[in-house]
């Protein structure tokens, strides 16, 4: 499981404060921008818990007797393929 629980209850708590804050200040572009930040990294740590590359040591191919893979790359070619989506934005 490692830290990721932990981060989850993290990013959702510092979302909470800024988002408290966001209701009393809501013009304020430091805190509309802290919102968005912690947004996204919770929602970063959100989806690694429905990683199955995370949950094995070989998260970037299969790894040998030494702990290393042949083929490395595959973590960030499977990461990299949310950025190659085309979402349209809500009407």
């Amino acid at each position: 499981v490692g830290l990721l629980p932990y981060s989850l209850a993290e990013w959702t708590q510092r979302l909470t404060v800024a988002l408290a804050e966001h209701r009393r200040w809501p013009d304020d572009k430091n805190i509309q921008a802290k919102c968005l930040v912690y947004a996204g990294l919770l929602a970063h740590y959100a989806a690694d818990a429905a990683q199955p590359l995370h949950t094995t040591i070989h998260y970037d191919g299969r790894a040998g007797a030494d702990g290393k893979s042949p083929r490395s790359g595959i973590h960030l070619k499977t990461d990299a393929l949310m950025g190659k989506l085309s979402v349209a934005p809500a009407a």
